[in-house]
């Protein structure tokens, strides 16, 4: 590529008829002014280029690591619902067998209150036919005291 420097020095060889010099060299010094200028803004936009690019590779890493970020995530949350289904599971079953262990100690001491009253019924009626018949002796015995008149 041509320079603004090779622009703004180059010689032409004179010609009796040939072009007015100045015109020439303004012309010349205004091309070589406007080539420098779109080199600047060719380097200045190139450095943007690759500032921006820098900046692109930085969200790329920064998505990237998001990405991989909502992944694991993702994971963790299916893991922790998929523990937190299995311990209410597990939970449930053990409440179950709490509450049949309960219903069948409760079902254990009705049958021995209900063993019980009825072993004191049968007491309670052994009792009575031993009182009644000591009542009865002793009805008989009182019945079978004679006094005599006095």
């Amino acid at each position: 590529m041509i320079s603004p420097f090779e622009i703004e020095e180059k010689e032409f060889t004179k010609q009796v008829m040939g072009y007015n010099k100045k015109e020439v060299d303004e012309f010349l010094y205004r091309i070589s002014n406007d080539i420098e200028n779109l080199l600047k803004v060719i380097e200045s936009k190139e450095k943007e280029v690759l500032r921006i690019e820098g900046e692109l590779e930085k969200f790329n890493r920064i998505e990237k690591n998001i990405t991989e970020a909502l992944v694991v995530a993702k994971e963790t949350s299916s893991e922790i619902i998929n523990s937190a289904k299995q311990k209410s599971k597990n939970i449930i079953k053990e409440n179950e067998i709490n509450a049949k262990n309960i219903i069948d100690r409760a079902n254990s001491d009705v049958m021995d209150a209900k063993r019980e009253f009825e072993n004191l019924k049968k007491s309670m009626n052994v009792y009575r036919i031993k009182m009644n018949a000591m009542i009865n002796t002793q009805l008989e015995l009182n019945n079978s005291i004679v006094i005599d008149e006095i």
